[in-house]
């Protein structure tokens, strides 16, 4: 009887699922709390987690997806993002807007906020609010993008957004637009990728563009009819400031202008890639 128990409790072992894991810890004098979410597990942060992490920054890590929503709105800590999926819900996902937000490695930021086009309309504030900061570098957590726009319409993402490296940016569905804003691109090359008509823009100001580099709108290489369908928008004051880098449209993509100002980037139109200005098609 003694070895069918065994044998049963090794079988339950194997087949347990890891726990979520947040310890605090203190490496070359710098301490952190450090959220280990196991693949395939999610985790939701609670108003008591984010208590407890006081005024340290918080690292995320692991496979799995950590869900951040209004409990996280008084947290004053910068949040880094190394592995698996941080998935921001609700306004004050990430803070009160007055820390940063650093995607690296196999890092995804998700943002599931919605926001108007107007900082002055009630709620119209950028979904990650007026300033906080966000770092981006990598294709993310199994390629999804270092930065996810998951199926809502975000007219206004962030007032500040840096490019520590090459990245890449994702819009399933819904509308990702970086506007009224700064994005730094730091001379990095940024690939942009839009599944079921995902459209991601620059709108509106003339520095909203800094440090340009190389843009390219990918096919996601979905099978189904419609489902590779991306957009990439220019729109309004902004113009590049240099003429030596390149807007690369992939096949099947659209690349798409409105009250443009002159702009300097070279663009290369791949076969059927479609071009739009002010909603007319060229």
């Amino acid at each position: 009887m003694s070895m069918i128990i065994v044998a049963i409790l090794c079988a339950a072992a194997a087949f347990a699922k890891a726990a979520t894991t947040i310890e605090r810890v203190t490496e070359d004098e710098i301490t952190r709390y450090v959220i280990t979410v196991p693949d395939g597990e999610t985790y939701t942060l609670t108003e008591s987690d984010a208590e407890s992490f006081d005024t340290y920054d918080i690292l995320k890590t692991g496979g799995g997806t950590l869900v951040a929503g209004a409990a996280m709105t008084n947290y004053p800590g910068d949040i880094y993002i190394t592995n698996g999926i941080y998935r921001a819900i609700e306004p004050g996902a990430c803070g009160p807007n007055a820390g940063k937000v650093v995607v690296s490695g196999s890092g995804t930021l998700v943002n599931v906020i919605a926001a108007p086009n107007t900082y002055t309309a009630e709620g119209g504030y950028p979904s990650l609010g007026l300033i906080e900061k966000v770092y981006l570098k990598g294709t993310g957590y199994n390629g999804q993008g270092a930065l996810v726009n998951d199926q809502v319409s975000c007219y206004n993402f962030a007032r500040y957004v840096y490019m520590t490296g090459d990245a890449l940016i994702a819009s399933y569905g819904g509308a990702l637009h970086f506007r009224y804003s700064t994005f730094d691109m730091n001379g990095h090359k940024l690939t942009v990728k839009g599944v079921w008509s995902g459209t991601i823009s620059f709108v509106a100001g003339s520095n909203l563009l800094l440090h340009e580099g190389d843009i390219e709108l990918i096919n996601a290489g979905d099978p189904q009819v419609g489902a590779s369908v991306g957009r990439l928008h220019f729109e309004g004051q902004y113009a590049a400031a240099s003429s030596t880098h390149t807007v690369t449209v992939q096949s099947g993509q659209i690349l798409s202008f409105r009250s443009l100002t002159p702009h300097k980037h070279n663009f290369v139109m791949k076969d059927a890639a479609t071009l739009f200005g002010d909603n007319y098609k060229l």
